[in-house]
């Protein structure tokens, strides 16, 4: 298992879980765990705040830094605004799931 994400601290990079899965806790407590397709930090990168959470992942990631989005979003727009949208929509799964 590898932490990708501690709590109060700055992501450096936003991930997306291709297989495997996520825990996402807070102190000892397991707030969720993350099954393959969803994305990772995802509320760090949409906000820009430290993590509100530790995450650890164990399974296969695809990871883009911060710089190497910012660096895509300047060349195509468009592409990033239609990972926002995927972003959105994994969100707002992670509600529904939740209640």
């Amino acid at each position: 298992m590898a932490l990708v994400c501690d709590e109060g601290k700055d992501p450096e990079q936003l991930m997306f879980l291709v297989n495997g899965k996520a825990d996402v806790t807070q102190g000892e407590k397991l707030l969720t765990s993350l099954e393959s397709n969803n994305f990772v930090a995802e509320m760090s990168y949409m906000s820009d705040k430290p993590a509100s959470a530790d995450v650890t992942i164990t399974g296969t990631t695809i990871v883009w830094t911060r710089k190497k989005l910012a660096e895509l979003e300047s060349i195509y727009p468009s592409l990033i605004h239609d990972v926002r949208v995927s972003i959105g929509g994994d969100l707002s799964h992670k509600l529904r799931r939740s209640q």
